[in-house]
């Protein structure tokens, strides 16, 4: 596994409380995450004999690999100087990856330390102070910061902050965009990420009206993956509708590099395992987004802790992944981490390619990802002699 930095395909420090996952994986894995070469009617896990697939993770803001390059290209060639005297000053370690899409920062951090030094200030200042200060990266104007809602600020046993906005306007939030930022109890930045919108009110003039509603949105989530509403009763609140089982659909905005699309974000039950999330253009109802949130695997997987200040090496310890927050509900993959975006980069290319995604660790009764060291490999680019680095090959004697 590699750090890159461009892309949604990064993985490099893990800001959940400070710990960083190195796990040794047969394939790769993300806050946002997204899968490369999205297939709105891929089967998300091979069905049991006489029963049909389940449609699998599908996002529209997912480029192809010739898309992605060419959208990094534009990014890339609209930073300047400035942009590029940040990324020096972070280090050899630091890291800034860009999302392509929006052409802000999906991940700033620093392997070997934290981003700003101890203060008193109150977490949610540091956080967008540090903003505040790199327009240059960040692209955001005090319009846009205006647009940012704290939804979340939570404080874990070792007294790390962990905030998270979410971008709202005309009363509606973002899907999937935002700024999440982790600080240290001692007032030190650990890592910003998120891809905030720039311009955000401007987009949300420009975007069609909606004309289909909660109902249909419902329906059109429920079809999509071959299943049936339940009939029961239904209730409108605030942001959209309601109903008795439990499902529901809220109004969004969907941030795609055509524009923003006013959406519904809807939980469906539409029978048996078929529990869903999507994102619903409403105003095409075409689907935006996909995500099943059966969970097919348990999530037990073997990990070695590493964060600033961590004694070198240690010993693999078992954690399961979804209890520890480190993977969304319903995830497939290591894609689908509520902080971070892994992936084994086999070809170099800073790309999660077929073959490089690596499925949610755990078996009924095992963990998985246990770290093999080896000797050598003519495909690795590093010594295995070079002190503090671990060769990792993957299952399949992938490295």
């Amino acid at each position: 596994m590699r750090t890159v930095r461009t892309g949604r395909g990064l993985l490099a420090i893990g800001a959940v409380t400070t710990t960083v996952l190195a796990m040794t994986m047969s394939s790769g894995a993300n806050a946002a995450g997204s899968l490369p070469k999205a297939d709105p009617d891929a089967p998300a896990v091979q069905a049991e004999p006489g029963q049909r697939e389940a449609k699998g993770f599908y996002d529209a803001r997912t480029p192809s690999a010739r898309a992605k390059y060419a959208q990094a290209a534009k990014t890339m060639a609209k930073e300047g100087a400035a942009a590029e005297k940040f990324r020096d000053s972070l280090g050899p370690q630091g890291i800034v990856s860009v999302d392509p899409a929006t052409g802000t920062p999906k991940q700033i951090g620093k392997l070997n330390g934290f981003l700003t030094g101890r203060s008193s200030k109150p977490p949610a200042r540091i956080v967008l102070d540090y903003i505040r200060a790199h327009p240059e990266i960040f692209r955001l104007s005090e319009n846009d910061l205006r647009t940012l809602r704290l939804r979340k600020d939570y404080r874990d046993v070792e007294g790390s902050h962990h905030l998270s906005w979410e971008q709202v306007v005309n009363g509606t939030p973002v899907f999937g965009n935002g700024i999440v930022g982790h600080v240290t109890k001692r007032g030190e930045l650990i890592a910003i990420m998120g891809s905030p919108v720039p311009g955000l009110a401007g987009l949300a003039a420009a975007a069609g009206a909606p004309s289909v509603t909660a109902d249909g949105a419902r329906l059109v989530a429920a079809k999509d993956v071959g299943g049936k509403t339940a009939t029961t009763s239904v209730k409108t609140v605030a942001d959209g509708r309601k109903w008795g089982n439990g499902d529901y659909a809220k109004r969004v905005w969907f941030y795609t590099p055509a524009g923003l699309r006013a959406g519904w974000a809807t939980y469906t039950q539409a029978g048996g395992t078929l529990i869903y999330s999507h994102v619903i253009d409403a105003s095409t109802g075409n689907v935006l987004y996909r995500r099943p949130l059966v969970d097919h695997a348990n999530g037990d997987g073997l990990v070695t802790d590493y964060y600033p200040g961590a004694a070198k090496g240690g010993t693999q310890r078992k954690v399961n992944f979804f209890k520890a927050g480190y993977l969304q509900k319903g995830a497939q993959t290591l894609q689908d981490g509520t902080s971070v975006d892994a992936f084994a980069d086999i070809n170099d290319d800073d790309l999660a390619n077929a073959g490089e995604t690596v499925k949610v660790p755990g078996t009924r009764t095992t963990a998985e990802y246990k770290l093999v060291p080896f000797a050598s490999n003519p495909q690795c680019s590093i010594s295995s002699s070079a002190p503090g680095i671990r060769q990792r090959r993957t299952p399949g004697g992938r490295t």
